[in-house]
């Protein structure tokens, strides 16, 4: 159970508690290992590292759901089909709203 909870916790770090129920399950088996005093070490670390990975989920949907909804408003303008009839009219409203997704040409070869 502690190897399996700091598994869930070194990759819980690096995709965010997978949304959560990684680091979940994580810490309920490092909190078992802790409690049945079998490689308490890791145990810890991966009480530790799940509670870290649950933190960072957390604050990642705290900013996500705002943003989302943010994006999609502004884009949900541009898919208007009476204001924009034919998709390059919204690719262009997508342009005019959001200038930072225009792609930008590469270098021209000599």
């Amino acid at each position: 159970m502690a190897i399996a909870s700091l598994v869930l916790g070194i990759v819980g770090i690096f995709t965010c508690g997978l949304c959560g129920v990684g680091s979940i399950v994580g810490l309920v088996l490092g909190v078992m290992g802790v409690v049945k005093d079998r490689s308490r070490g890791m145990a810890i670390a991966g009480v530790v590292l799940n509670g870290l990975a649950l933190i960072l989920s957390i604050i990642g949907l705290v900013f996500a759901i705002p943003l989302a909804e943010w994006f999609f408003a502004t884009v949900g303008e541009c898919s208007d089909r009476t204001k924009y009839p034919t998709s390059e009219d919204q690719q262009r409203c997508i342009e005019n709203l959001m200038p930072f997704l225009t792609p930008t040409p590469g270098p021209q070869a000599p």
